[in-house]
């Protein structure tokens, strides 16, 4: 992915909000995510800002050898370019803008490329900025 600068101003208004909901959907009843999943419920978070259907559970990956041809979604080829192109305008300019625009792409492979990487440099905003504790 590109390098992006630490301070992500897109971020920045959205992170006590995603924090906040991360620490909703733990606590919540009604959903299954406990205290460790944070990440997973973070993905949660993120797949409702964009537009998925509602998780109320973790599904856990399939166990499976990863190899060198398995690079995460964000990281293939055809998807990389223009993820890095959201994830750009969501760190730098604006969160919700980059959403529509992977909203109106209707594209759901890229639309599942940017929800990983989104989610994952959501975690590592989160984790700086101390709303977060880092999974080991």
């Amino acid at each position: 992915m590109s390098d992006v600068s630490s301070e992500q101003p897109g971020l920045t208004p959205h992170t006590e909000a995603i924090a906040s909901q991360i620490e909703n959907k733990i606590s919540s009843p009604e959903t299954a995510f406990e205290r460790g999943q944070e990440k997973e419920a973070l993905y949660a978070v993120v797949g409702e800002r964009l537009g998925k259907e509602p998780f109320s559970a973790p599904t856990p990956p399939p166990a499976k050898t990863i190899t060198k041809k398995d690079l995460p979604s964000y990281e293939q080829p055809t998807l990389k370019p223009k993820v890095d192109e959201l994830l750009s305008i969501a760190l730098s300019k604006d969160l919700d803008d980059a959403i529509n625009q992977v909203q109106k792409a209707n594209d759901p492979a890229l639309l599942d490329a940017f929800h990983d990487a989104l989610t994952e440099k959501l975690y590592s905003h989160l984790v700086e900025a101390g709303k977060l504790k880092k999974i080991k």
